[in-house]
């Protein structure tokens, strides 16, 4: 019975990690389109959208360097967790400074950066 409770919540964290896994990947997705096309709505220019893609795809070649060392120090969990709160938080920045009038274009490509 204890074998079969312990498969059971193994299923359920898995099915929780994958639904997370896909939403996240989904964002992630839909911001690499959204973004740049803000950039061009904004700025009318459609080099600042090429700039702010750029600045979108330049931190994942630093990142899948660093992480490793990161991973290897911290933990695969604390790494993911800490990235994802990051992303969550300049993710959230965004629509809130557009709101508020206050997102810039170099605002923008530091929060995308």
């Amino acid at each position: 019975m204890t074998g079969r409770l312990l498969a059971d919540r193994g299923r359920g964290v898995l099915a929780a990690w994958l639904l997370a896994d896909a939403l996240a990947r989904t964002g992630t997705r839909l911001a690499a389109v959204a973004l740049p096309w803000l950039a061009l709505t904004t700025t009318g220019s459609a080099t600042a959208a090429g700039v702010v893609a750029f600045a979108e795809l330049a931190p994942l070649v630093v990142a899948k360097v660093l992480s490793g060392p990161a991973i290897d120090r911290l933990g695969a969990r604390r790494v993911a967790v800490g990235c994802d709160a990051a992303s969550a938080f300049t993710v959230a920045a965004i629509p809130a400074l557009h709101h508020l009038d206050a997102l810039s274009f170099p605002a923008l490509l530091v929060l995308v950066a």
